[in-house]
C-alpha cells in the first residue's frame, strides 16, 4: 500500500476513487467536508463521493460477489439486532440455558467475543476452548457449537466471516466494481481485513492508505455554579469563537444531553 496526504484526498474521490473509512462518524465527517469543497470549488451540484465506513463497504463487496455467483457467497448476513436473536436462540436451547441465569444479557458479550476471535484468527474449533482448566473457555465453546448449528439451520452466515469468504472468492475470479481503494482512519487492521486487502491487491485493485494530519487546538476550563450556568457560558464561549474565526470547527460533548434538551 502506498501513503498520500488529505489534502490528495477529495481530488482522488472526483477522480472515481473508493473512500473506506475506519468507523461510521469519520466518512460522515469526511463525507461533509468534501461537499464544503465542491462548494468552495464554486460548483452547484456534484455526484455523491464513495466514502463508506469499513462495514458498509463489506456490504457492497457482498452484493457485488453474489451477483457474480462467486462460490460461497450464497447465504444471507443478519443484521446486528437479528445476529443478538440467533445468539439468544442458541443461549436459550435445554443444553445450555439450563446453565444460565439470564441467557438474553450474555448474548451481546458472546456476539462480540465471537467476532473478535475470527477477526483476529483464532480457532473456534481448537482443542484448547474444551480444555478443563477454565470451564469459561468450554461453555463458550459449547454455545458456540449450538450457535453455528443454528446458523446453518437458518440459512445465514455470521457477519464476521465475510472477510475471509471474499478473499476467497477473489481468488476464485470475483472482480470488485471499483479497483481504486483509499484507507482512513484504521490505527491498525486485524488479521481478518489484512487477508482481505492482501487478496484484493493480488487482484489487481490499487490499495492507498490516507495519512490523517490530528486536529489541532487547545483547551479551555471553567468553573460553574450550576447545569445551566455551564450551559450558558458554553453557549457564549461558542458564539464568541465563531464571531473570532468563522472556519472554526467546534464539537461540543454533553454527557447526559438526552435529559437535559429543554434547558436552553
Amino acid at each position: 500500500m502506498t501513503d498520500f496526504k488529505p489534502s490528495e484526498m477529495f481530488l482522488r474521490l472526483q477522480d472515481g476513487h473508493v473512500l473506506v473509512t475506519g468507523n461510521s462518524r469519520l466518512a460522515r465527517v469526511l463525507s461533509g467536508q468534501y461537499g464544503q469543497w465542491r462548494v468552495q470549488c464554486g460548483e452547484r451540484q456534484w455526484r455523491s463521493p464513495n466514502i463508506l465506513p469499513w462495514t458498509a463497504w463489506l456490504d457492497k463487496l457482498w452484493e457485488q460477489a453474489g451477483l457474480q455467483a462467486i462460490e460461497g457467497i450464497d447465504r444471507p448476513i443478519p443484521n446486528r439486532q437479528q445476529l443478538q436473536n440467533l445468539w439468544e436462540n442458541a443461549l436459550a436451547e435445554p443444553e445450555n440455558a439450563g446453565f444460565l441465569l439470564r441467557p438474553q444479557a450474555l448474548a451481546v458479550q458472546v456476539m462480540d467475543t465471537r467476532r473478535m476471535a475470527v477477526e483476529w484468527g483464532l480457532s473456534l474449533e481448537h482443542p484448547a476452548w474444551r480444555g478443563d482448566d477454565d470451564e469459561n473457555h468450554a461453555a463458550f465453546q459449547r454455545w458456540n457449537t449450538s450457535f453455528e448449528a443454528l446458523c446453518r439451520q437458518k440459512g445465514w452466515l455470521p457477519p464476521e466471516e465475510r472477510p475471509g469468504r471474499l478473499a476467497a472468492a477473489l481468488e476464485k475470479g470475483f472482480r470488485p466494481a471499483e479497483d481504486r481503494i483509499d484507507l482512513a482512519g484504521f490505527e491498525e487492521f486485524n488479521p481478518a481485513q489484512s487477508g482481505l486487502l492482501e487478496a484484493l491487491g493480488q487482484a489487481g485493485v490499487q490499495i492507498s492508505e490516507v495519512t490523517l494530519d490530528p486536529a489541532g487546538g487547545g483547551v479551555t476550563c471553567w468553573r460553574a455554579d450550576d447545569h445551566r450556568h455551564e450551559l450558558d457560558r458554553m453557549a457564549r464561549w461558542v458564539r464568541r469563537r465563531f464571531s473570532e474565526s468563522p472556519e472554526t470547527s467546534i464539537a461540543v460533548i454533553v454527557p447526559d444531553l438526552q435529559s437535559r434538551r429543554d434547558e436552553g
